[in-house]
Order: structure tokens, then C-alpha cells, then sequence
């Protein structure tokens, strides 16, 4: 088969609006406050652009549209099928795919012969498996998928990982962390685990993931291909082997797999969900507010960092806590009105003719649960207050061990709203609308995949290339493992005493105030402690410094010295000198907060071998829900009843 007979029975490209391309100005932002880039970020947004995309795609997909004469080539949806119906997801998805070519296939392909047929067929074939992908797609609860299922995978990794990091002090053998995590959650690719004294265990984990990476693929091409390209034998080898091996094994099961890679990816998604402040930007896209405030500064109109510190701490206590109460309050008016009016307009709305039908013949069914644990209401779905998202919140900061009595407290609310008078939490009804809708308004938004894409883009393929495989110059982030049946004490007495040991340069004002801007080293060339240390920083960076304190030290006393400070202005020289102690004791506890935030938040993702079940768990869920076929047939069956004998 011709790749000209299979363009021919595409389907036309539906248009998502007069404009065919995003904007990625949102996904391009380099930094938390966009000043002082640093030159690899500065190639990432180069590399991310519209014009750079677009010149890639055509570059390795299209290359014959650059040897035409025409000043204005064709545009893009002439000369590649459509993926999906959005044209803003087939640019990244085709950015994505050119970068995979260029880099995986070609490499061994341009070896062979210079013929693009079988980049022409491969491109086909992708295009028809997410086409039908798309349409399976639209009949799953993606918003069930990603905010419940799949977030109860993450909260059984978070604490299958830290029941193996304790340990029992029942069992006399000694076991490593890898040993009892797997024992805790079993998956039967990763056995048996893995170990440095025994190298045939080695081997054989290896070549079992090798065979379950291999069934995925021949699995789902086995439900998405066409029954003639099924039947071309090398065709779908190829395929496979792309899958099987370039995807799932190099990149999904062993770049994202790793701690530093998850950490840097908590980092950007944390630095693209803050808004950027134009009033701190020194430097954009054309350089013009650089060389305004160069001007400003040549005349001496701009505060020096020395006198901005005095005129900070010659402020009063009462003005700055006056302000503080003020944005609180601000922040608290708005957050209340947006709630109320959502409710109210939710409460006088008409539900939907088919969840009005579904409700009358369900009203009087029981409350049961899920196999997830998770409450099923009268319609069948799972309500939004009882989605997987907020017990993995939960857990991920150990509010159950931190705050009981906040978990208690949340409980309780949680189980009034669905199962309470007027039962408003449960499905379909006002809370459970109003929360529905806004999910759908504010946070699956058409532009939430193409900035997703891109990002992935970013982070996998740097500038467009293959990323290159540096050994570490860190020391192992397995953590080493604990027997103890309550070793959180021991954690922050050890965070405690280690803090005291920080240095004056890490009371700087850049790394002592909240919104720290990350490092402008190269990622490449930072280490794994680097990495880590950094995603500690900006997930401090979004949490208040007093609520920061209290819940992962307990204790107030940096807030007091602040207080008797800001009082206390009997003298000049006595005033410094507590000013001094009190910026040392800032610096040592927001110290002990990152190691806080380092052994409890990021540990549970430090192992590969570890991570690597949660994201085959993962890939299994999504693999399930798009293709039920899977978990009813195996891949001889599968194949059987398209009529194709292997």
C-alpha cells in the first residue's frame, strides 16, 4: 500500500479557529520572574518558538516543501495528515515526532538509503492510530482519569515507598529499600528486583521488561492499526521495536523514570503556573526593558540592592503586617464570591437532560465503593469531592502524621457533604456541578495539551536534540534505609543540627525570600543534589514562610525574633546586631524546611527502579482505558479476530 491511497481516504482537517498555531509565549518562560535567563533556557525558547517549530517539522518531516522556488511554501496541514482536530496539538505532536525521527530514526535509517518511504508510512500509520485514539478518547472520563485514578497510583507508590524507607522492626534479615518496595507493590515486569551481588537477577528483570514492554506495543497496534498494515509484517516490527524499545524503554522507562528528571519536572510545572510579575521583568523578548532600566540606572534613579535592604528593614512592623492582612483579605473576598456565585448559579441552572434521567433511575440506589476505595454516587461516577487528587494531597505532605486533626476534620467534611443531609457533595449534585464545571472552565482548557506537548518537548529533547547521557557527579539518592518504626524525629533533629552548619551566603536575600529564582546553571551541568535542592526551593517558593515553618518545623521562634527585632529600635548598633541574628536564624530554619521538603516530598521519587512501577502502572490504566480491549484478550486473540495469524 501506497502512502498516496492512504492520504487519499483521510479525513478533512478541522480548523480550531483563525488561528492555526498557539501562542507559546506562556510555555517559553525561562524563569519564575523572567529576569536573568540563562543561556540554556535561552536555547529551550528559541527552540520552542513558533518559527523554530515549524521550521523543524518541515526540516525532517517535509523536506521537500524547502526546495521549492515559492517564497510562501504550503502550510503545514497540506503537506501532513491531520493527527487530531486541533491544529495547535498537531504542531507539538508534530514537533515531537520530527524530533524522535530525526533522532532515532534516522539515525540508523539514512545508514540504510536515502528513500523517505518508510518515513512517509510511519507518519500515515501514527496518524491513523491518534486519530482513532482521539475518538476513543472522547468516550472516557478524562477528568475521572487524571484527578482520580491515576493520582491513587502516585498516593500507593508515595506510600509503598515510605513503608519500605521505615522498615520493620519485627523482621531480623536485613532487605534493601528496592526489596521491600517490591514486595509492597508487586508488578511482574520488575521481578525479580534487581541486585549488584547477584547479576543474573539483573538479566533476567531486564529481559522480562524487554518482553512486557513488547506486549504493550503489540498490544495496542494489535486493537489501532489497519488490518492491511497488521498483516505487513516488517511494517509492524518496526513499529513495534519503536515503541517498544526507543519509547517505553529508553525514554518513558528510563529518562522520566529517574529522580532528577521528575524533579525538574515538578520545577517547570511549578515555574509556568506563576504568573509572571511585569513589573520585576528586566529583560524581554526584544530587549527593551533591559536597556531601559540600563538608562535609569546611568543617571542613578534606581535603588541600589544596599539600599533597598535599609529601606526594608527601616520599614515599621505595622505597616507591613497592615498590608499583609489587607492581600490576605483581598485574596479571601475574592476566593469567597467566586465560590458563592459558582454555587448559586450552579444551584438555579438546569442539569442535563441524560444526568437528570440517570439520576431518576438511581436515586434510590445504595453508596458503594470502588476497587480504588473510592465512593461511587447515585449516577455511577465517582463525586469530585471524593476524586484521588485530594488524598494524594494529602499524603504527599503527610498531613495524617503532621495534623491529624486536620485529616479527622477534612474527613468528617468530606463524608457530611456526601452522605449529609441534601447529600450536596455527592454526584450531580451542587457541589459536585459547581466543582465539575469549574475544573472544566479553569483547568482543562484547550490551550492545557499544547502547553503540556511542549513542555514533555522541552524537557525530554533539549534544543531539539537528543539529550546526552552524563554519568553523576552526585552521590546515590537511594535513601538509606531505616528500621526504626518513627523515624520522623529523628529527621528533623538531624535537618536541625545540619542546618546549623549553613553558611552566611545562604542568607542572602535571594535564597531567604519565598520567591527565590531558580539557579542559571546549565541543567547539564548541575547535579543530582543541584536538581533536587532547586524543586525543594520553588516548592518552598509557593508556600507561605509562616505556614512553611510551623508545618514542617513546628515552631514560631524565627517569627518572634523577627517581631522583637521590628520593636525593639532602642539603639542603631543593637538593632543591626538583632537584625544579624535573626537573618541567621532565617536562613538556618528555611534550611531545615528544605531538607524537610527534600526527605519527605522528594524521596518517595528518588529510585528508578522504584518509580518505574508507578509508571508502568500508569501506562497500564490509560492503556486500559482507551483500549478495553486489552484486559478482555490477549495479543494472540486480538490478533485472531482481525484475522491475522503471526
Amino acid at each position: 500500500m501506497t502512502s498516496n491511497s492512504r492520504s487519499a481516504s483521510l479525513p478533512p482537517r478541522a480548523k480550531s479557529g483563525a488561528a492555526a498555531l498557539p501562542n507559546p509565549s506562556a510555555a517559553t518562560q525561562s524563569s519564575r520572574h523572567g529576569h536573568r535567563r540563562s543561556s540554556s533556557d535561552a536555547d529551550s525558547a528559541d527552540a520552542t518558538n513558533d518559527k523554530a517549530t515549524i521550521a523543524l517539522i518541515r526540516r525532517v518531516l517535509c523536506p521537500d516543501s524547502l526546495t521549492h522556488g515559492s517564497a510562501s511554501p504550503p502550510p503545514l496541514e497540506e503537506l501532513l495528515p491531520p493527527l487530531t482536530s486541533s491544529n495547535e496539538i498537531d504542531l507539538q505532536l508534530y514537533a515531537l515526532l520530527a524530533v524522535i525521527v530525526k533522532e532515532f530514526v534516522y539515525a540508523w535509517y539514512a545508514k540504510i538509503t536515502p528513500d523517505r518511504t518508510f518515513v512517509d508510512e510511519l507518519l500515515q500509520l501514527i496518524a491513523h492510530c491518534t486519530r482513532a485514539l482521539e475518538q476513543r478518547l472522547r468516550r472516557v472520563d478524562v477528568e475521572q482519569l487524571l484527578l482520580d485514578e491515576i493520582p491513587r497510583l502516585i498516593e500507593a507508590h508515595i506510600l509503598a515507598f515510605r513503608t519500605a524507607r521505615q522498615g520493620s522492626g519485627l523482621v531480623s534479615v536485613p532487605q534493601s529499600l528496592r526489596q521491600r518496595y517490591h514486595a509492597l507493590n508487586p508488578h511482574p515486569a520488575l521481578s525479580p528486583v534487581p541486585d549488584s551481588s547477584a547479576p543474573e537477577t539483573i538479566s533476567q528483570q531486564s529481559t522480562n521488561e524487554g518482553a512486557y514492554r513488547h506486549l504493550l506495543a503489540q498490544g495496542a497496534l494489535a486493537v489501532l492499526l489497519p488490518t492491511e498494515d497488521l498483516e505487513n509484517v516488517c511494517l509492524r516490527t518496526l513499529v513495534e521495536d519503536i515503541l517498544a524499545d526507543l519509547i517505553l524503554g529508553n525514554e518513558i522507562g528510563g529518562r522520566m523514570c529517574e529522580g532528577p528528571f521528575i524533579w525538574e519536572i515538578v520545577s517547570r510545572v511549578i515555574t509556568l503556573s506563576l504568573p509572571k510579575n511585569p513589573s520585576t521583568t528586566n529583560v524581554n523578548d526584544d530587549g527593551k526593558a533591559l536597556r531601559e532600566e540600563s538608562r535609569l540606572a546611568k543617571f542613578g534613579l534606581l535603588e541600589t540592592e544596599n539600599e533597598f535592604k535599609d529601606s526594608e528593614v527601616s520599614q515599621s512592623y505595622l505597616p507591613s503586617w497592615l498590608l499583609t492582612a489587607l492581600h490576605a483579605a483581598y485574596l479571601i473576598y475574592n476566593t469567597v464570591l467566586f465560590v458563592i456565585s459558582g454555587l448559586l448559579r450552579t444551584a438555579f441552572a438546569s442539569p442535563h437532560t441524560a444526568t437528570d434521567a440517570g439520576s431518576s433511575k438511581r436515586r434510590g440506589s445504595p453508596r458503594s465503593t470502588s476497587p480504588s476505595g473510592s465512593w461511587i454516587g447515585s449516577t455511577g461516577r465517582t463525586p469530585v469531592i471524593d476524586y484521588g487528587v485530594f488524598s494524594l494531597l494529602s499524603h504527599f505532605v503527610d498531613i495524617p502524621q503532621r495534623m491529624p486533626w486536620l485529616s479527622g476534620l477534612m474527613s468528617l467534611l468530606k463524608d457530611l457533604m456526601l452522605a449529609g443531609p441534601g447529600r450536596i457533595g455527592d454526584t450531580d449534585g451542587v457541589v459536585d456541578r459547581f466543582l465539575r464545571e469549574t475544573i472544566q472552565t479553569h483547568l482543562f482548557t484547550t490551550a492545557l495539551l499544547p502547553t503540556i506537548l511542549r513542555a514533555a518537548r522541552v524537557t525530554l529533547f533539549p534544543s531539539n536534540t537528543r539529550r546526552p547521557t552524563a554519568p553523576s557527579t552526585s552521590k546515590p539518592t537511594q535513601p538509606v534505609p531505616n528500621n526504626g518504626n518513627n523515624n520522623r524525629a529523628s529527621d528533623q533533629k538531624s535537618a536541625t543540627s545540619a542546618s546549623t552548619t549553613t553558611s552566611r551566603n545562604s542568607t542572602s536575600p535571594e535564597t531567604s525570600r519565598p520567591h527565590a529564582e531558580p539557579s542559571n546553571t546549565n541543567t547539564e551541568q548541575r547535579t543530582d543534589d543541584e536538581i533536587k535542592r532547586q524543586c525543594a526551593r520553588d516548592i518552598y517558593s509557593i508556600i507561605p514562610r509562616a505556614i512553611a515553618h510551623r508545618f514542617f518545623i513546628g515552631t514560631t521562634a524565627t517569627n518572634r525574633n523577627d517581631n522583637h527585632n521590628n520593636h525593639d529600635n532602642s539603639s542603631r548598633s543593637s538593632s543591626s546586631d538583632r537584625q544579624e541574628e535573626a537573618t541567621t536564624s532565617v536562613g538556618e530554619a528555611e534550611e531545615t524546611v528544605l531538607r524537610c521538603i527534600e526527605a519527605d516530598l522528594l524521596d518517595p521519587f528518588s529510585d528508578p527502579y522504584c518509580n518505574k512501577h508507578l509508571v508502568f502502572a500508569i501506562i497500564e490504566t490509560i492503556l486500559v482505558r482507551l483500549l478495553p480491549e486489552l484486559s478482555e484478550n490477549g495479543v494472540r486473540e486480538l490478533m485472531e479476530e482481525r484475522g491475522v495469524v503471526r
